[in-house]
């Protein structure tokens, strides 16, 4: 870590990632709740737990990932009743992998 790190870190103070414990459930009444403005979808991180919601940018590069394995998924303009499931998040210490579902939302 250099000088200007080490002194952001004693300023700022350090926040550590979400450790990834892998044994989390979607909270599927956050998730039936109405999105935040400029949000079209929420994304739930098997690993961490942690449930967020995302614009079109980033709802279509996580669908643009599972349509990579799954050529037959056809192009999607609207994720009503869905959230995507990932595996890992930017939000936790979960080793990259990029597995996304469209998972229905369900009681």
């Amino acid at each position: 870590m250099n000088e200007l790190d080490e002194a952001k870190k004693r300023f700022l103070g350090a926040a550590g990632k979400i450790k990834a414990t892998y044994n989390n459930e979607p909270d599927f009444k956050k998730l039936k709740l109405p999105l935040p403005p400029g949000a079209r979808v929420y994304v739930f991180c098997e690993a961490c737990g942690t449930q967020y919601a995302v614009d079109l940018t980033v709802a279509n590069m996580l669908y643009f990932l599972m349509r990579q394995k799954d050529k037959k998924l056809p192009d999607l303009e609207d994720f009503s009743g869905h959230y995507l499931h990932v595996k890992c998040c930017a939000f936790c210490n979960a080793p990259d992998n990029a597995e996304v579902e469209l998972r229905k939302i369900t009681d």
